[in-house]
């Protein structure tokens, strides 16, 4: 399910952590490898137009740029990729250093998408201001949004709002490969889309519910979520809340000391609302990591 995975790393940033869970969750796998794409941030170099030097002609500031990626590739070759291969090298895993990009951050991530490597990306998110929506909105995979983990302390938030067949099944397969012992369920009845949202036959079912006909799925929902803990051995922690679900997710992954959120994909209509964006408010403002299931 996860056992090919893209590691994005900036020129800007990098984060030793995210590489080495990535490097875990691919050991779990027979056939595990990880695919490191490191990027030159465009951004950074478009900073170089802006220079007010009148005396810099434009000849001076396309050498500047070239001169700026030949020292960050060599960083990167250097330092970066060197402590990638050692964050890995304990664990029995293939890794593949993709050839350095220059580019936007979310463009070079949908390009090598677009070659069907691989089937997860797990990027490191330390406040990370340029990540852009983009990425979390057009991805067809499934994004492993690396913050702080402590451990392997999952909650599952379901919701009317949210597809939750797939973000079900990421949570019983990172139970079954990490062999964890509980697990909490969050259900989220959020009563501003009188929605919900379910597969049939592998395509995705729009209905108009009354709040009742909300509240019987969502226990429907939850037998089902606790009769696969009862299979597997796992105690489960559920509760059904009401209210928005961003602001939910939020109390619930403090009061619950969660390491890392499961959350299905949140519907197009309501994802890319122009009063909110549900998915990237909660990806803004949780303390933890966060895995948006597709």
């Amino acid at each position: 399910m996860f056992s090919k995975i893209l590691v994005p790393v900036s020129s800007e940033e990098y984060s030793k952590e995210a590489i080495e869970r990535a490097a875990d969750l691919a050991s779990k796998y027979e056939d595990g490898k990880l695919h490191i794409l490191y990027i030159i941030e465009e951004k950074m170099l478009e900073d170089v137009n802006n220079v007010s030097d009148t005396m810099m002609t434009e000849e001076d500031k396309k050498k500047l740029k070239e001169e700026i990626i030949n020292e960050r590739t060599k960083v990167a070759e250097d330092v970066i990729l060197k402590k990638t291969k050692s964050a890995v090298e304990e664990k029995d895993v293939d890794i593949e250093i993709e050839p350095i990009e220059v580019g936007c951050f979310s463009d070079s991530i949908s390009h090598f998408i677009d070659k069907g490597l691989v089937d997860l990306i797990l990027i490191g998110f330390h406040g990370r201001k340029y990540l852009n929506y983009s990425v979390i909105q057009s991805s067809s995979l499934p994004l492993w949004l690396y913050k702080k983990e402590e451990g392997m302390k999952l909650m599952l938030v379901a919701s009317n709002l949210t597809v939750n067949e797939v973000a079900y099944d990421t949570v019983f397969e990172l139970i079954k490969k990490f062999d964890l012992k509980s697990v909490d369920l969050a259900y989220i009845l959020d009563y501003s889309k009188e929605k919900d949202y379910k597969y049939e036959k592998e395509n995705i079912v729009e209905s108009k519910l009354t709040r009742k006909e909300m509240r019987d799925r969502a226990e429907d929902f939850v037998n089902e979520f606790k009769d696969k803990c009862k299979e597997l051995s796992v105690t489960p922690d559920v509760e059904i809340i009401e209210g928005k679900i961003e602001k939910i997710t939020l109390s619930a992954c403090k009061e619950r000391n969660t390491d890392i959120i499961v959350l299905g994909d949140i519907m197009k209509e309501e994802r890319l609302s122009l009063t909110e964006n549900i998915d990237k408010k909660i990806v803004e403002s949780i303390p933890c990591s966060i895995i948006l299931s597709r």
